[in-house]
């Protein structure tokens, strides 16, 4: 999807589109397979995303030099067929911030009610905010102001059922007080 928002905001000319994808590619195999994920992504939008997301995105990444630094990966990686462990890296830090960037625009203009995260016991990591970027990111949208967060899950966390419960019923609601 960033890359898909980024095409819309910045990337005017064929070689601005193929480094932008470069860059995203973190641990798909090939380019191709990217760019052919990325062109159905953009087929099953049937239109462009969000211009109200996107908008609150573009402000939110100019605003804090993110899209600024983007433009400069970008030109440092024009015309390379690999990136090198460096600029992967750095790319990688850059993609989590445009992440971030992308669920808090998201949160901030869909002000949700509910947050609904159905069989949360495969995604027990994502109540530790500390645990990596799709902590950070479901925490943007666990501490909405407005929205409820329900944990739905019909399977036992441990052989006795209730072991857990009062550990992850702590912790996920510990950031809503």
């Amino acid at each position: 999807m960033l890359t898909v928002i980024l095409d819309g905001l910045v990337n005017e000319t064929p070689s601005d589109r193929r480094t932008t994808r470069l860059l995203m590619q973190a641990t798909v195999s090939t380019l191709g397979r990217f760019t052919a994920s990325v062109d159905r992504l953009r087929s099953e939008l049937r239109g462009e995303p969000d211009p109200r997301i996107v908008g609150a995105f573009r402000r939110m990444v100019e605003s804090d030099g993110t899209l600024g630094a983007f433009l400069e990966l970008r030109d440092e990686a024009r015309g390379k067929s690999k990136l090198s462990d460096e600029l992967r890296h750095r790319a990688a830090n850059l993609t989590a911030r445009l992440r971030q960037s992308l669920a808090k625009a998201g949160v901030d203009t869909l002000e949700p009610d509910l947050i609904i995260l159905d069989e949360f016991q495969r995604f027990r990591n994502l109540l530790d905010p500390e645990s990596g970027e799709a902590a950070e990111l479901a925490h943007a949208l666990f501490d909405h102001p407005a929205a409820k967060v329900l944990l739905l899950s019909a399977t036992p966390t441990s052989r006795s059922p209730t072991a857990t419960m009062p550990t992850t019923i702590t912790t996920a609601t510990s950031s809503r007080r």
